[in-house]
């Protein structure tokens, strides 16, 4: 049997681990599938998302020294590709390329991000089903789950990714994939937040009709039927909870 020679060997694992990360941060993806608003139209059969699809979503920055930033998508211009919808201050910067894809870089550290769609022409498409399913609302395509794109192999540690503001599209009640808000959370990470730069892409489905997203309305519910039905809930967001993956 042939035997390796040790420094040769050392050098192979020096090599191998110099194009490997040396950390991967794991995402935990979870739903509030409590339906939340009403779409009638629901999806366009437009694919692309484009910057300006965005005007008038909200973000909320949360630091670890408890200071907070927030601001609007707004637009400056009527060309779609050159409309601004981005952020940046001296502790964060935030934008998106049009292809599903936010970039940000905090130089303070930062715990929690709020990004709420309820107010844009785009909702988020979380659920990775095929038409045939009965989780898939219809009209929405396949979804993407959020995932880091870039700058997580420099993370240890846990990101929290939760999605609510469910919509319900037409008289679908089985639909899982439709949101309004993301909520990120890095607080489990090692040093309790984000410091630097890191993409991540959740994807955005564009309404059909401009101002088409309504609140359901609340019925008031026969006596015990509202108790029955949290503890229904609580049970069905249980089941939601998705598997950690890593980054």
């Amino acid at each position: 049997m042939r035997l390796f020679h040790k420094p040769i060997v050392a050098a192979c694992l020096l090599a191998w681990a110099a194009v490997m990360p040396a950390h991967a941060a794991t995402v935990d993806v979870t739903y509030d599938l409590r339906p939340t608003y009403k779409s009638i139209d629901g999806v366009g059969t437009r694919t692309a998302t484009y910057r300006s699809d965005l005007v008038g979503a909200t973000v909320l920055a949360r630091f670890g020294d408890g200071t907070t930033e927030n601001w609007e998508f707004i637009q400056h211009t009527s060309n779609i590709f050159s409309v601004r919808v981005d952020h940046e201050s001296p502790d964060l910067s935030f934008t998106y390329d049009n292809s599903n894809t936010f970039s940000m870089n905090a130089s303070k550290l930062l715990t929690n991000l709020t990004v709420n769609m309820g107010r844009a022409n785009v909702i988020f498409d979380a659920g990775e089903y095929p038409d045939s399913d009965v989780r898939n609302s219809p009209t929405t395509k396949i979804g993407i789950e959020f995932n880091v794109s870039a700058g997580g192999d420099a993370l240890t540690g846990v990101i929290g990714a939760h999605y609510s503001g469910h919509v319900r599209i037409g008289n679908h009640m089985t639909g899982e994939d439709a949101f309004t808000q993301l909520d990120l959370d890095f607080t489990g990470l090692d040093g309790g937040g984000q410091l630097g730069g890191i993409s991540w892409r959740a994807d955005l489905d564009v309404l059909a009709t401009p101002s088409d997203l309504a609140l359901l309305s609340q019925v008031p519910l026969p006596a015990g039927m509202g108790l029955l039905l949290t503890g229904l809930g609580a049970l069905a967001f249980a089941a939601r909870r998705r598997r950690r993956k890593y980054v």
